[in-house]
């Protein structure tokens, strides 16, 4: 294992190890959606790292896509299909969106500014004042115009450390997922991708039904 900080050897670390990175975000946001559903705090605690990977796995993905337009109807589809489960699990005190969709709303941010150029970035505040929680659309911004463990571990401290006086003192261990970008760990992706997408749906439903079933 390594860390790196020039900006040319970050990026090859970050495309060598993606495959961990989405293993690390997928587990981490089933042990903290089960946290949340069982009342554990702990759990919790450790899924706070999983939105800022997945974040970072959208852009990337954002960008190596041969078809944008369908990457996008992917996570639409994703973010439909989940958003009724979301809605009956988080409730009080929970965006009204699920992140899925939150990102993804980054993500078409980032995509309209080719037209729109970097002016589009205004409309965060919009979103913030029509009560949309803008975390998950800053979280992509991070990642797309902080390309080196500086600038994201700078950007990210100032996010995570205003969500955690502002929202949940929890919110500080988001920061965590940086140096997790830059672990030189090669893993053999042996899934197929479509296989990724459904599990975020599937994981919130089958934990919501075993406490159910309880």
């Amino acid at each position: 294992m390594g860390v790196h900080s020039g900006d040319q050897d970050s990026k090859q670390l970050m495309r060598e190890n993606r495959t961990l990175i989405k293993w690390v975000a997928m587990v981490t946001m089933i042990i903290g959606n089960a946290g949340y559903i069982y009342d554990v705090e702990m759990l919790r605690a450790i899924g706070r790292v999983a939105m800022p990977l997945f974040a970072f796995g959208i852009v990337r993905g954002y960008e190596s896509t041969q078809s944008k337009d369908r990457y996008a109807m992917r996570l639409l589809i994703m973010g439909l299909v989940a958003q009724p489960i979301y809605m009956a699990i988080f409730t009080e005190g929970c965006a009204p969106l699920n992140p899925v969709l939150g990102l993804l709303t980054g993500m078409l941010l980032i995509e309209s500014r080719r037209y729109l150029g970097d002016w589009v970035l205004l409309s965060i505040p919009v979103m913030w004042i029509a009560y949309m929680d803008i975390y998950p659309v800053l979280l992509i911004v991070i990642c797309y115009y902080c390309r080196d463990i500086v600038t994201q571990s700078v950007a990210m401290a100032l996010l995570t450390g205003f969500r955690g006086l502002t929202v949940n003192p929890l919110c500080f261990l988001s920061w965590f997922a940086v140096p997790i970008l830059y672990i030189n760990v090669r893993v053999k992706d042996m899934i197929n991708k479509y296989a990724y997408y459904a599990v975020y749906p599937l994981h919130l439903a089958v934990l919501q039904g075993a406490k159910w079933a309880l």
